[in-house]
């Protein structure tokens, strides 16, 4: 009988153990799995946030372009606010005009984007803008305008 008694209590022993490596086992799968969610469903990945933010850059010394990027989702959206700056006399240009960036992309180095009522075709603004991140709060905006020379202006991220 006592034979009997220890098998049990081994066979028991083993059926806790067992139950506490298998509970280990799920509650370590269950983090994993967890992680992974996060990762796959984090509207904000590590390479969107490089262009994200408030830009802003001067033409010819005088505060021409402000750009204001956002993510909601995977989506990217935001505005630009630029102003024309008469080559003449830069402190006498236009007021500011505010668009909104419409089909923007971002591969990780250059943020892509056309503005969306872009005064029904009329270029004076740039139809395409390109902007190409350099550093961690410096980026170089390429403004394609037709009809014009396409224009290069520094950028730099604000707090």
């Amino acid at each position: 009988m006592d034979d009997l008694g220890g098998k049990s209590r081994i066979s028991s022993n083993f059926s806790v153990l067992l139950s506490l490596v298998l509970s280990a086992a799920l509650g370590l799968g269950f983090v994993a799995l967890v992680n992974k969610g996060h990762e796959l469903l984090s509207p904000m990945q590590t390479r969107e946030q490089r262009a994200l933010g408030t830009w802003q850059g001067n033409s010819q010394g005088v505060p021409a372009v402000w750009l204001r990027i956002e993510c909601d989702g995977y989506q990217l959206h935001g505005t630009a606010v630029l102003r024309t700056i008469d080559e003449r006399n830069p402190l006498s240009s236009d007021s500011p005009v505010t668009l909104n960036l419409d089909e923007a992309t971002f591969d990780g180095q250059t943020l892509h984007f056309r503005l969306a009522g872009n005064r029904g075709g009329v270029d004076l603004f740039p139809s395409a803008i390109h902007m190409t991140v350099i550093g961690d709060n410096e980026a170089q905006l390429k403004l394609t305008t037709a009809g014009r020379n396409d224009e290069v202006v520094t950028v730099t991220r604000r707090a």
